[in-house]
């Protein structure tokens, strides 16, 4: 079953807090107002000033998509509750156990095991590479669209410009044995769609 966001007013929620607050507090709103309410108008006071985050947070958001047992669904519930990974992380085991079972809490309190550790390592590769990226759902350029779908991801990995993601964006779907003629045309297409400025998105599917 897919996380149901809720719809109550902000106000009720959460302390709305100024410019001169902390970052960290701020981003704990964003995240509170982009799960629970999904309320545009709110967010649109606490966008990020920028894209950096620190490598302390980069290790924790993505140890949390990586961590086995830990959907994006327990995700979601332990950032409503703990407001961001590190915090989540940070957590003693009776705090999580408020949110998880105890062998899921257990595992949170405890330090990375090796096997996710290795993975994070090479995650942190990767991101060394030009044009790669990660955007948070705590990140401005988290895509609108895709929290409203059922399971919006936590972590998004992007290779090349994370402001295609706010783009218009059009699917182009084919066929797995496309004649000469119909892949001259798709082609023909997507570029002047681009042109035109749509992000043209694929399934990677083979057709």
């Amino acid at each position: 079953m897919g996380f149901t966001a809720r719809r109550a007013p902000l106000a009720q929620q959460v302390k709305l807090h100024d410019a001169s607050e902390s970052w960290g507090c701020r981003r704990k709103i964003i995240i509170l107002l982009r799960l629970y309410s999904y309320n545009r108008v709110f967010f649109h006071k606490f966008k990020r000033m920028d894209m950096a985050m620190s490598d302390e947070e980069r290790y924790a958001w993505i140890r949390l998509t990586l961590e086995p047992g830990i959907g994006p669904v327990t995700a979601r519930h332990l950032l409503v509750a703990f407001g961001l990974p590190q915090d989540i992380f940070g957590a003693s085991v009776a705090a999580l156990m408020k949110v998880v079972p105890q062998k899921q809490a257990v595992q949170l309190a405890a330090a990375v095991d090796p096997v996710t550790h290795t993975l994070i390592e090479r995650t942190f590769d990767w991101l060394a590479r030009p044009g790669h990226h990660i955007v948070t759902l705590a990140d401005e350029l988290y895509p609108a669209r895709l929290l409203d779908t059922a399971d919006p991801p936590s972590l998004l990995y992007v290779d090349g410009d994370p402001q295609a993601l706010s783009r218009p964006v059009l699917a182009m779907v084919g066929a797995r044995s496309a004649t000469a003629g119909g892949t001259d045309n798709a082609f023909a297409f997507a570029r002047h769609l681009a042109d035109a400025g749509w992000t043209i998105a694929s399934g990677l599917a083979q057709g």
